[in-house]
């Protein structure tokens, strides 16, 4: 992790975590016995590092909403109703009731999935959560994802000051 950039360098612990079955503790150990180039950036990455992001995308959202100053969403957990299991949301908060769902390309190049998000959508709507859908090409404004982050946990109650973008933020993200 040494050689990328902070963004980079927590996705790909991220990745590792979910397809290599290491664990953030392993990875927290390791950066924190480097030295030399890259050590400061790979301590940093490694604490930021989570289980259960299952893609880079995901992992680059979830460190630009967390690095802005929005609480920590749960990655890929089951929501629903108080009877009912309806999705697995990317990042959650479940407090809120607000999800945010990185949809990359195979959402609209396989149809039954297309047809699927659809239907599942409707049925979170139908229960109360606000979904908040994140493309590779919103990714390019990424502080607008921060403000309709931010603005849907505000509706649902949420009673925090407006994220924090701040030269770190900007750098990574912009």
């Amino acid at each position: 992790m040494s050689d990328l950039g902070l963004a980079d360098a927590v996705a790909a612990g991220d990745w590792l975590v979910h397809h290599r079955g290491l664990e953030p503790p392993d990875l927290v150990a390791y950066a924190e016995s480097q030295r030399g180039r890259g050590a400061r950036i790979s301590r940093q990455a490694a604490h930021l590092v989570r289980s259960n992001l299952w893609s880079l995308r995901e992992s680059r959202v979830r460190l630009l909403l967390v690095l802005a100053g929005l609480p920590e969403p749960a990655p890929n957990v089951w929501v629903g109703t108080d009877h009912e299991r309806l999705a697995i949301g990317d990042m959650v908060y479940s407090t809120w009731k607000v999800i945010v769902e990185y949809d990359g390309f195979q959402h609209l190049d396989n149809r039954s999935q297309w047809e699927r998000d659809i239907v599942r959508l409707g049925e979170l709507a139908d229960a109360g959560w606000v979904v908040i859908r994140v493309t590779n090409n919103q990714l390019r404004c990424p502080r607008q994802i921060i403000l309709r982050v931010w603005r849907a946990l505000v509706a649902g109650g949420y009673a925090a000051p407006a994220p924090v973008i701040d030269g770190q933020w900007s750098t990574l993200f912009e």
